[in-house]
């Protein structure tokens, strides 16, 4: 196992670079975060080109960056199989100038199929499709992005097959094995790369049957010696009573553990209308996962309400840690609190 700092050397070295424009002496999130052994990041879009306030904040508070949507299949090939790596180049000179690192975003996802992608694919041509793209998009970042989600939110335990899996074209195409086919054409594209799976609800108290079915998916790639570095959490929380379930989420981590696996927090944010108790919400869970042993980074689902996705079906949800004007909220000093309370 990976101890935390250890980790935090070997997939950093961007950070060691000077931040262009920044005063050294700016205190922001990502200097609380290194303090405290772990990664801290935000999901981005195009708007990081085109917005200033947004951008300094980014460069302040984050150690790294996660493209939102723009590396996902139905963008990067929208027209044909050929792949358009200009995003992609574009984010990395971005991160390379500014000492940020990047967790690519995703590269497998049942709701990111390409219009064009044939619904009548055999295994063999489904394959083919799948991993050419995997291999052309992890190659082109190969030795300059750290993190790959690889396979995202493929556990769907109500609706899908006996193993927990959700009914999607590669499951009907391939069968369960283009999980395994996934991380194995990412290893091979850039064989430095952590590889992650990512999912939702496990976090949550109703969330059980999935917990169990990633543990059967996660064991059974671990027995086929299928590279794979760490699970991503979806921590989409709530200010409800069932909003994350402390006991349930520590003892996942632990199995987790055991497998030899880290754990990423990923596209956190908390669907609420009031700061203070959605900054109440980033207190309690952070202060959970932080001691945990195999927390490797943690990333929120935006920065800014601005962009947020819960605020385009509710406009008056207030769920990151900026509000829409760039200032800080009760949420940012809540984080802030809870990282500098584990400064080592």
């Amino acid at each position: 196992m990976i101890r935390r700092r250890t980790f935090l050397a070997a997939t950093s070295a961007a950070a060691a670079l000077p931040r262009v424009g920044l005063a050294e002496s700016e205190p922001g999130l990502a200097q609380a975060a290194r303090s405290a052994g772990v990664e801290f990041g935000c999901a981005v879009g195009p708007w990081l080109w085109s917005e200033s306030d947004f951008r300094r904040a980014v460069l302040v508070d984050c150690t790294f960056i996660v493209p939102e949507y723009e590396w996902k299949w139905d963008r990067l090939s929208a027209r044909s199989r050929r792949c358009d790596t200009s995003p992609i180049r574009r984010y990395l000179t971005f991160a390379q100038q500014n000492g940020l690192a990047i967790r690519g975003h995703t590269l497998v996802w049942h709701r990111a199929m390409p219009a064009w992608y044939p619904a009548s694919a055999d295994r063999a041509t489904a394959i083919k499709l799948m991993t050419e793209h995997i291999q052309t998009v992890v190659g082109c970042g190969a030795g300059r992005i750290p993190w790959w989600d690889v396979v995202n939110e493929a556990i769907d335990p109500e609706s899908g097959d006996h193993s927990g899996l959700r009914r999607t074209p590669l499951l009907a195409q391939i069968g369960p094995d283009y999980i395994d086919i996934a991380f194995r054409a990412a290893a091979e594209a850039d064989p430095a790369a952590k590889l992650v799976y990512n999912d939702y609800g496990l976090t949550k108290s109703w969330g059980e049957a999935r917990r169990d079915a990633l543990l059967r998916l996660l064991e059974g790639m671990r027995r086929r010696g299928t590279p794979i570095h760490a699970v991503g959490v979806q921590a989409h929380l709530d200010l409800g009573p069932n909003s994350f379930n402390p006991k349930a989420l520590t003892r996942l981590c632990r199995q987790l553990n055991d497998l030899g696996l880290d754990l990423i927090v990923t596209e956190l944010d908390v669907s609420g209308a009031a700061d203070e108790p959605v900054a109440a919400v980033y207190r309690d869970f952070l202060s959970c996962v932080l001691e945990l042993p195999n927390l490797r980074s943690i990333s929120t689902w935006g920065l800014s309400d601005r962009h947020s996705w819960l605020t385009t079906t509710t406009p008056t949800a207030r769920p990151l840690l900026y509000d829409t004007r760039m200032r800080k909220k009760a949420a940012w000093t809540a984080v802030n609190e809870a990282l500098l309370s584990q400064s080592a």
